[in-house]
């Protein structure tokens, strides 16, 4: 028992001289881990100074309930619309979509403005998948039911006309898919009302056409209501530029000191060797 107690004293003591010794190590080279810190730091400095901004701007997006001239009507259309509104998770879906996408970019020639830092142009169908990949921030809060229609860009004018053009291209799609399928429920239903002599059922189905001519009517003025509208972002998007420099240094430190560590472990080595 007495021999396995020194031999943890031993082991314990050895440590602790191992980490003094190691602390001084470091301590004596203070100036080359501040060195170290210090050219981390400025790396990131330039870092940031040389590349390109980044600019995001954002519009806040919420459901838009449905209003019916009487509650039989008002009753029908929520049943068409789903639960009396417009399924944002729908529309957060719709904006992150290809067609949807490039045929916003095509529309306002955006693929130059956006992909003018590029020295190879990509053609059209590349340039939409690289924006939404790298470019669309759409978030769908399901407890708050929001939606952020965010945009990142170099140009700050740019980011926030994208979320306009995104917003106003979802709302048309929407209210054109709303109006042609209404179009086509109506004209299915005129012809069953010809076809029936059963008054109940004539009469169920007037309501029903009514119901679809509401709908076109609702989601032809506007399918969503947008809280905030984008506006111009004055500042860069990312991490300030005080936090990234702070960071740097710390990295670059603490890798300066593993360094001196590691190379006082094999100076140690070689001697033991010789």
């Amino acid at each position: 028992m007495s021999d396995m107690h020194e031999k943890k004293h031993h082991s314990a003591d050895l440590l602790s001289l191992d980490f003094r010794e190691m602390s001084g190590q470091v301590w004596r080279k203070k100036s080359l881990v501040f060195a170290g810190g210090m050219v981390a730091a400025i790396l990131a400095l330039a870092y940031l100074f040389l590349s390109k901004p980044v600019y995001y701007a954002e519009a806040l997006v919420a459901e838009k309930s449905v209003q019916a001239p009487s509650s039989a009507l008002g009753d029908l259309v929520a049943s068409q619309l789903g639960g009396n509104r417009t399924e944002l998770g729908r529309v957060s879906q719709l904006l992150q979509t290809y067609d949807l996408n490039a045929e916003m970019l095509r529309k306002h020639k955006l693929v130059p403005r956006i992909f003018a830092h590029e020295k190879v142009m990509p053609n059209h169908r590349k340039a939409t998948e690289k924006f939404i990949k790298n470019n669309v921030r759409i978030m769908f809060n399901k407890n708050s039911r929001l939606l952020t229609v965010g945009v990142v860009t170099h140009d700050s004018l740019l980011s926030r006309d994208i979320v306009r053009y995104q917003i106003a291209e979802v709302e048309e799609w929407i209210r054109k898919t709303a109006i042609e399928d209404g179009e086509k429920s109506v004209a299915y239903l005129e012809d069953e009302l010809r076809a029936t002599q059963d008054p109940v059922m004539q009469e169920t189905i007037r309501r029903l056409i009514a119901a679809q001519i509401e709908k076109k009517l609702v989601l032809g003025a506007s399918p969503f209501t947008v809280l905030e509208t984008p506006r111009v972002p004055l500042h860069r998007f990312g991490t300030p530029r005080r936090q990234v420099v702070t960071l740097a240094f710390i990295t670059g430190a603490f890798f300066t000191v593993l360094a001196i560590i590691a190379y006082g472990k094999y100076r140690a080595y070689k001697s033991s060797l010789a």
